[in-house]
């Protein structure tokens, strides 16, 4: 999302998992499932909400970040509309104070018994985030900069909408849309841990949980004091919260001549050609600039090779192999990119900008190796900010932001690097 504000409700899930619950309860729907009616229908809401903010997000053919917030709020609202419709027709006073004190949210009612699908879902929903944690980071810096780190961001999109409906629909079916947690305590946590997802997940878990219990023990309820009591005695030990084990040694390709190839590339938007019959061909070893005034195309050909954009015609093979063959993953192992401009919503420090270089070469279930800090260490002295490795990028200058990004394509090892600088953008293939 790279928006401050993203939050269930913003996106609408939380509203139209209460649809979802609320037509179980006042309906009496999906009464075969029982016990699980009100979780299926919650989850089945967001499920629907999500999907349309998805579909009213798209803009030629990818997700854009403002739509989906624009897209989420709109349907938030219409979601809540659709809840006190179907309020206001039960046709009972007491239906409609079952359904607005369910709104409010709480765990007053809660059972131990009722914990067993959101623990389930909860589990499987934050091991798939966790795994996907370096992918998340890589989109916090951008689109483009986390499809030309390898991560097929419009499939990840898709997959945190449909985790992002299972949490909030089976969640929400349990304690009722509870909304300020979610959009608190990220930031809390992200001002002191920072913004690596790897810590963010599970210390946003953990520090919610604990907010959102003593959150209710304040509230007027029953047996305050005695909850208060037996959460007081849960003591955490000092030390790291997550300690993740070293992979095995990663496995390089090793170093071949290779070329990029581009042959009668045309690239056209509604009618305008802005690239017309375009041939390049660059070998490992080469530098390769290209000049020219703005709006002449320099950008736009760089973004079909590096698959941010998809030529009208014409064909751009990498030694011989068309590059819309290769996995997102393959091709950033070949092809990095220095972007102009990189994003600064949520901060990260200069080493951990830097060592998202090596997200390509790391497989789902490996870790940071010694010789993946040994190689970012090497990157940044390369660009002499190894002693700034600890600092904030946004605090950088614009020139030390560009050598960051250069230290992070250097972490890659790539065969070709794309170096975009106005007015002169430059491809080289490293030897």
């Amino acid at each position: 999302m790279r928006n401050s504000l993203a939050d269930p409700y913003i996106l609408g899930v939380s509203s139209g998992a209460s649809v979802g619950a609320v037509f179980v309860i006042l309906l009496n729907g999906f009464a075969f499932l029982g016990g699980y009616a009100v979780s299926f229908g919650a989850f089945l809401g967001a499920l629907v909400s999500s999907v349309l903010v998805f579909v009213l997000a798209l803009h030629q053919g990818r997700i854009s970040a403002i739509r989906l917030v624009l897209a989420g709020v709109a349907m938030s609202y219409l979601f809540s509309a659709l809840t006190s419709f179907i309020t206001l027709q039960s046709g009972t006073g007491e239906a409609a104070r079952r359904v607005l004190f369910w709104l409010l949210g709480g765990l007053s009612g809660t059972q131990w018994s009722d914990l067993v699908l959101p623990l389930i879902g909860l589990g499987l929903g934050l091991g798939y985030l966790l795994l996907q944690a370096r992918s998340l980071n890589a989109l916090l810096m951008g689109e483009e900069t986390a499809l030309t780190l390898g991560t097929n961001t419009d499939r990840l999109r898709k997959h945190l909408f449909l985790i992002t409906a299972l949490l909030t629909g089976v969640i929400v079916a349990v304690s009722g849309a509870i909304g300020f947690i979610g959009l608190m305590i990220p930031h809390m946590v992200r001002l002191w841990v920072g913004s690596d997802h790897h810590r963010v997940l599970p210390v946003s878990l953990l520090l919610g949980g604990i907010f959102l219990l003593w959150s209710d023990c304040a509230s007027p309820c029953r047996d305050c004091t005695r909850r208060i009591t037996r959460w007081y005695y849960y003591r955490f030990g000092r030390g790291s919260l997550l300690r993740l084990a070293p992979a095995n040694t990663i496995k390089y390709i090793g170093e071949r001549s290779l070329m990029l190839h581009v042959e009668n590339l045309s690239w056209h938007v509604q009618e305008a050609a802005i690239l017309q019959a375009i041939q390049l061909q660059v070998t490992t070893g080469e530098f390769v600039g290209l000049i020219g005034p703005n709006g002449s195309g320099k950008s736009s050909l760089l973004r079909c090779l590096y698959r941010a954009i998809k030529p009208t015609t014409g064909q751009i093979t990498l030694n011989g192999r068309n590059i819309w063959h290769f996995t997102q993953r393959e091709l950033a192992k070949q092809i990095a990119v220095v972007l102009q401009e990189a994003s600064t919503e949520f901060d990260f420090t200069v080493e951990e900008v830097v060592a998202m270089g090596r997200i390509p070469h790391q497989g789902l279930f490996e870790r940071e190796t010694q010789r993946d800090r040994q190689i970012i260490q090497n990157a940044l002295a390369q660009v002499r900010l190894d002693d700034l490795a600890g600092r904030s990028f946004r605090s950088l200058s614009g020139g030390e932001k560009q050598r960051v990004l250069v230290a992070r394509a250097i972490a890659n090892n790539p065969s070709f690097c794309f170096w975009m600088n106005r007015p002169i953008i430059w491809t080289f293939a490293t030897s």
